[in-house]
C-alpha cells in the first residue's frame, strides 16, 4: 500500500509515493449542491454526500459556479485536468437541438474572477425523444499560484434551444435527475468529477 502525505488544506489531497516522487499529485473533487438557508449554492467537495439538487434542467443557455473552499495554504495548480460527466437532451419540439457543454476553470481571489487556459468544450448532443451521453474531457492547465484565502472555480455552462430541455447531473452519491436515473438505467450517472492538478510543495 502507498505512503500517503497530507497536504494540510481545506481539501485534504492525499498523494502517493509516485505523485511524490515526480513532483505533482491530483485532487479529485466531486460537483454538488448544498441548501443554505433556503438558496442552492453550488461547490466542490472531496466527500461522497448527497446534493441537494441532483442535477440542473434548463431549457436554455446557462452556467453555474461550483467553488472549492478556500485555500488554508499556498498551492499551485498546474498540469492536465479531466472531467467526466453526463448530460441529457430532450426533445420537447424544438427538433432536438444540440446540448453543448462548456468547462472553465477559474482562479477566484474574493475579488477578481481569472480564467486558467482556455474553454474546455464539450462535442454536442442532439435529442430525438430523450438523448444521454457521458463526457471525458481533458486540459492542460498552466501554472497558476493560489494565496491563502483563494479557492477554485469550476464554470460549467450548457447550451439548449426553447423549447428543448437539457440536464446536468452533479451528485457525488448517484441520485436521480428527471432525466438521468442511475438508480434504475445502469447506463446514467449523475456523477460529475474534476481531477485537478496541483504541484506538491513537501
Amino acid at each position: 500500500m502507498a505512503d500517503l502525505i497530507n497536504n494540510p488544506s481545506n481539501v485534504n489531497a492525499n498523494y502517493n509515493f509516485e505523485d511524490i516522487a515526480a513532483g505533482f499529485g491530483e485532487i479529485t473533487y466531486y460537483l454538488f449542491s448544498w441548501d443554505d438557508d433556503g438558496t442552492i449554492k453550488y461547490g466542490l467537495t472531496k466527500d461522497i454526500i448527497d446534493s441537494a439538487d441532483p442535477a440542473e434542467k434548463r431549457s436554455s443557455a446557462g452556467d453555474l459556479d461550483f467553488d472549492s473552499p478556500t485555500f488554508r495554504l499556498p498551492k499551485i495548480l498546474q498540469g492536465t485536468a479531466t472531467f467526466t460527466f453526463m448530460g441529457a437532451n430532450q426533445d420537447q419540439g424544438g427538433g432536438g437541438n444540440p446540448f453543448k457543454p462548456i468547462i472553465k476553470v477559474m482562479h477566484w481571489d474574493g475579488t477578481t474572477e481569472t480564467q486558467i487556459g482556455s474553454d474546455i468544450n464539450g462535442g454536442g448532443l442532439g435529442a430525438s425523444g430523450t438523448a444521454v451521453k457521458k463526457w471525458t474531457l481533458r486540459a492542460n492547465l498552466p501554472r497558476t499560484k493560489f494565496r491563502k484565502g483563494d479557492l477554485l472555480r469550476i464554470n460549467v455552462s450548457w447550451v439548449t434551444v426553447t423549447p428543448d430541455e437539457a440536464e446536468l447531473g452533479f451528485s457525488p452519491t448517484d441520485q436521480d435527475g428527471d432525466f438521468l436515473t442511475p438508480s434504475s438505467n445502469a447506463d446514467h450517472t449523475t456523477i460529475f468529477k474534476a481531477i485537478i492538478p496541483f504541484n506538491i510543495d513537501i
